[in-house]
């Protein structure tokens, strides 16, 4: 008898379908973030504003909603660039062998 062996080795790539769907997923968790960081950075900013001398009110808490919305999204956005998925790039390498008599 006679034993030989093969052996595969490969890797994947993700396609351009299937990258496109999955930062749709990403989209949604960035607009989730938005709303999930907006109420404590409205906060925060209201609290700078306060110390920075402003009157408390309506006037300072719009203020303090505005910056506190700008400051979530470029957060939310930040964190979406790097989860970010592009056509092309590598999901992984397997290989096996397979031995035969």
């Amino acid at each position: 008898m006679c034993s030989s062996d093969l052996t595969v080795s490969a890797t994947g790539t993700i396609q351009p379908v299937a990258a496109e769907v999955l930062n749709g997923f990403i989209k949604v968790h960035e607009i989730k973030k938005v709303e999930e960081l907006t109420p404590k950075e409205a906060e925060t900013a209201y609290i700078e504003l306060l110390t920075e001398g402003a009157t408390p009110g309506p006037e300072t808490e719009a203020k303090a909603a505005k910056i506190g919305q700008e400051r979530a999204e470029k957060k939310a956005a930040a964190e979406a660039k790097e989860l970010e998925i592009k056509s092309g790039e590598t999901l992984g390498s397997f290989s096996f062998v397979a031995t035969g008599e």
